[in-house]
């Protein structure tokens, strides 16, 4: 039997304001201009998701 596997999305778990900051500071910390705008991404993402919901 094949295992079943879904596609892990890093906004899921921002689910509100608190850890959105948290995880923002987190990545405001490494100072990689990359990783800063892919998480703008997902905090995007996740408020589209909270306010669709």
């Amino acid at each position: 039997m094949a295992l079943k596997t879904i596609p892990y999305d890093i906004a899921n778990p921002l689910d509100n304001e608190k850890v959105i900051q948290e995880y923002f500071s987190q990545v405001l910390e490494d100072s990689d201009s990359d990783k800063i705008i892919r998480t703008l991404g997902r905090i995007a993402r996740a408020f589209a998701r909270a306010a669709a919901g």
